[in-house]
């Protein structure tokens, strides 16, 4: 087990560990934000044909040579219709938006550059060949590969999948991640306080940035201050994918959740990371079940869970993207820190002159809740600094 490494150590070492899971079928309205397993590729020509990109009326290319022109209607072909034949000199078809365009037909004129009276189409504006004409395979031609392996599936995706004729996609399998909470002192939430309590925040807090990732949290409730009870509820945990557990792995006399760890048959990868906040933090194995066991301080497990766990469970789940979404922004203070551990302080952006700045949240102890509450993100100082200039320009990963 290694002891007190520096953050970058700490997450190479857990990223190491995290892999794909297996892959399952799923229907497609269940894939949003899932890994697709296999590419895509388009069976078929999209459109299947040209088709009308508009309301109006479909002339082909012998006339009319004169405007205004009156032309005789003889036909009307709707989306997903067919017209046979072919409108000759003098005749238009009446056609709607996503229609087969007939035969011969070049152009389409919409009818706001027209009217209809007696069964003829009053032309008035004649639009250049091919125009208002979707042409076939114009968004993707049949053997083309339209999502590679490894895309993660958004709105977007989802409509691709579906004009394949797609109802069931081939994913990464989402974690579940069980949750659990550690302290003699914690209350679950809508339940009166006794003397020295104080109220559950990190299993819900947790479960959401389960939630956030795109997994599956699976609440353990509270785990007492002993090794039996911890044991109980870490081993049912372990019927999940991963294993988060907050609080009792620090220096305390009651920090019991080690033991109870090691007594599953658990190995510490690490213990303790150089940083602030999250110093106390841990990482293990059962088997090849990684368990992540962070700091009991609120501000603590959440910070730790952005910067350790949610990249951990975006590799599980298939993803590649598992660098958090930054902006640069300029520091509009000077901030402080103590060379030899790496901080992470919480920040607010503000727009300034064309300037985008950040500024602390205010106070940044690890049980101060309200800093995350104001934070858009938040800036790292590095091992080597114990100060940051005001003006300086620097990543701010967003929360």
């Amino acid at each position: 087990m290694l002891s007190t490494i520096p953050v970058k150590r700490a997450l190479h070492l857990i990223l190491g560990a995290a892999r794909p899971l297996e892959v399952a079928t799923v229907p497609l309205t269940q894939a949003l934000g899932m890994v697709l397993a296999e590419a895509a590729r388009a069976g078929a020509d999209n459109p299947p044909c040209d088709n009308s990109a508009m309301d109006g009326y479909g002339v082909n290319g012998s006339g009319p040579s004169v405007l205004p022109a009156r032309m005789k209607i003889v036909g009307v072909v709707f989306a997903g219709g067919t017209f046979r034949g072919s409108p000759g000199p003098g005749e238009a078809v009446k056609i709607m938006t996503g229609a087969p365009v007939p035969l011969g037909v070049d152009r389409i004129v919409p009818f706001e550059e027209a009217s209809e009276r007696d069964g003829h189409a009053v032309i008035t504006r004649l639009p250049a060949r091919g125009m208002h004409i979707r042409r076939k395979g114009e968004d993707f031609p049949k053997g083309e590969v339209l999502i590679r392996k490894g895309r993660t599936i958004r709105p977007a995706e989802i409509a691709v999948l579906a004009a394949l004729g797609k109802s069931r996609v081939k994913v990464f399998r989402r974690p579940r991640v069980a949750v659990l909470a550690t302290g003699d002192e914690l209350v679950p939430a809508g339940k009166s306080l006794g003397p020295g309590r104080i109220h559950d925040s990190n299993s819900p807090t947790l479960a959401a940035s389960v939630l956030a990732v795109g997994a599956e949290p699976v609440i353990l409730g509270i785990g007492r201050d002993s090794v039996a009870d911890l044991k109980r509820k870490m081993a049912r945990g372990l019927a999940a994918d991963a294993l988060v557990v907050a609080g009792g792995v620090s220096a305390g006399e009651a920090d019991f959740v080690r033991d109870a760890f090691l007594s599953l048959g658990g190995r510490l990868v690490f213990f303790k990371v150089r940083q602030r906040p999250g110093h106390p933090l841990a990482f293990g194995l059962v088997g090849k079940k990684p368990v992540f066991i962070l700091p009991g301080n609120p501000v603590s497990a959440m910070l730790t869970f952005q910067i350790y766990v949610r990249p951990a469970l975006l590799a599980m789940a298939g993803r590649r993207d598992l660098v958090p979404a930054s902006v640069t922004a300029e520091l509009g203070e000077e901030v402080r820190g103590k060379a030899g551990r790496t901080e992470f302080l919480r920040v607010r952006l503000r727009e300034q002159d064309g300037r985008l700045l950040a500024f602390l949240t205010g106070p940044q102890g690890s049980g101060i809740l309200t800093s995350m509450t104001r934070a858009d993100g938040y800036i790292e100082i590095p091992e080597a600094a114990d100060r940051l200039p005001k003006g300086l320009r620097l990543p701010v990963h967003l929360l």
